[in-house]
């Protein structure tokens, strides 16, 4: 399976108005947050016999930390899309 990797965001993309920067903070957060979370889960699924309760409740962390981004995310532009939690 391949890796996800990380796009290169880079600032110069974004414009330089507040209401993008927060946008980009908000978006890039929460894709850094959802690469975390995908990293974790193969581990998880491939034996979760021997995962630890830590190593589920940091994935958990990450997703939950990605969703509320995301819906911080849809509020800043003022769009009303499903987030990975409410779907």
């Amino acid at each position: 399976m391949a890796k996800y990797k990380p796009i290169p965001w880079k600032r110069s993309w974004i414009a330089t108005t507040g209401f993008y920067e927060e946008h980009y903070e908000a978006f890039s957060g929460a894709t850094n947050e959802l690469y975390e979370s995908v990293q974790r889960a193969p581990s998880l699924v491939a034996d979760p016999t021997v995962a630890t309760q830590a190593e589920f409740d940091e994935y958990d962390r990450h997703a939950n930390e990605a969703a509320a981004s995301l819906q911080r995310s849809n509020e800043i532009l003022g769009w009303d899309y499903k987030t990975i939690r409410s779907v």
